[in-house]
């Protein structure tokens, strides 16, 4: 325990339960009345619903959506700037990360893009794919 107190706080292993639910940050709790801390907790956890009701591999979103394009993979993950490979790899990035979850280093890696390349593949992905219906074909 003395070795404890010499480390001093530790940001790690702050917060509990409250904060954890929250994905970990206390700013969207703090100054808040309790009935608000429990709509932010329950809103939470119904985005983490809504990611898992869809049970996709990315490796079979890349290949759905290479499918529907008419593309081949190695053609999506090339290097080449064309419109329609562009096009499809925002629909990935958008899809993986807003809509299943994945983390935006996995989905970089796997289209062997930059992590800025996935922040603004899914900005223009999310204007792309504004259809409830097509995003639901592709995970569905």
């Amino acid at each position: 325990m003395e070795k404890g107190i010499k480390q001093g706080r530790r940001e790690e292993l702050q917060g509990g339960g409250l904060v954890r639910s929250a994905g970990g940050d206390k700013r969207g709790l703090l100054g808040r009345k309790k009935g608000e801390r429990a709509n932010v907790i329950k809103n939470a956890h119904e985005t983490m619903d809504q990611t898992a009701q869809f049970d996709i591999s990315l490796d079979e979103l890349i290949s759905r959506i290479c499918a529907e394009h008419k593309i081949k993979v190695k053609d999506l993950i090339s290097k080449s700037r064309k419109r329609y490979l562009s096009k499809a790899r925002a629909e990935v990035c958008y899809l993986a990360v807003d809509k299943l979850g994945y983390r935006g280093d996995d989905v970089a890696r796997s289209l062997k893009i930059s992590g800025r390349g996935v922040s603004d593949c899914r900005q223009r992905g999310r204007k792309i794919l504004d259809n409830t219906k097509v995003i639901n074909e592709y995970l569905s």
